[in-house]
């Protein structure tokens, strides 16, 4: 219930977000964008476009919710986690790597 509440308080500011991101970048349309409480990963994307979240991330300080945010959209543009990937990921969010740090280090203690 209280994942529920979350991501409807949320929801919104995740949306405004991505779209921001993606104006700035022009990584894709997004078709759908849905706040879940997934334990096994932080966002995805699917082959439809739809960008799901995972409401822990709400948890998380804002440079690692911008990341996840950035490396969902960069996958409306490569569907992989190929070089061409990570590079786009590296031009939209320069310290990507620091987010990716701070996620494995704390997610442990992002769960609702």
């Amino acid at each position: 219930m209280v994942s529920r509440l979350l991501a409807k308080r949320y929801k919104e500011r995740i949306i405004d977000k991505l779209h921001f991101f993606n104006s700035k970048f022009n990584l894709g349309t997004i078709n759908q964008v849905r706040l879940k409480n997934n334990s096994t990963n932080w966002g995805s994307c699917s082959s439809k476009n739809n960008i799901n979240v995972s409401v822990r991330l709400l948890l998380a300080p804002e440079f690692a919710v911008d990341y996840v945010l950035i490396h969902e959209l960069c996958h409306l543009t490569h569907r992989n986690h190929s070089k061409q990937f990570w590079d786009l990921v590296a031009v939209c969010s320069p310290q990507y790597m620091k987010a990716e740090k701070w996620l494995k280090k704390n997610s442990s203690s992002c769960i609702i």
